[in-house]
């Protein structure tokens, strides 16, 4: 992963993060907002779906796979087929990181995975990557943090 562009403004910057425990969103949170990004969080697929037909839009998405209800995998699909979430960027979140599971993230639709536990350094390294990129139809690249 690059190291990111001296003019990034992360105060424009809009992430969603959705992910069931709460946990897991206060460590969001705590890293994104004070790393000067917006955030909006999502304890579930129809909040997160709401949030995105609701807001303007975001910069990057956040999707924890393993959820109650819709899991991240199908979330990820009904995002891509949204006029609003076939550009933005999706980073997975997963305590899984085998070659399955990256090949699911990939056919999913996603941009990238970061592994669970995380560092807010490798955090944010992916969010100011991927914040800066609106994905083509093309996009094939998914990053990890391996």
């Amino acid at each position: 992963m690059s190291q990111p562009h001296k003019a990034l403004d992360r105060r424009s910057k809009t992430i969603l993060g959705v992910d069931d425990s709460d946990e897991i969103q206060t460590l969001l949170h705590a890293i994104i907002t004070s790393a000067g990004y917006s955030y909006v969080s999502a304890e579930n697929a129809d909040r997160a779906m709401s949030e995105i037909v609701d807001h303007n839009s975001f910069d990057v998405i956040l999707l924890d796979i393993e959820m109650p209800g819709m899991d991240g995998y199908e979330l990820c699909g009904r995002i891509r087929k949204h006029p609003k979430g076939k550009s933005v960027p999706i980073v997975f979140l997963t305590f899984h990181n085998t070659a399955t599971d990256v090949a699911k993230c990939k056919s999913a639709g996603g941009n990238a995975f970061i592994t669970k536990p995380f560092t807010g350094k490798t955090l944010l390294q992916h969010l100011d990557h991927w914040s800066t990129r609106q994905i083509g139809h093309d996009e094939k690249r998914l990053a990890s943090n391996s």
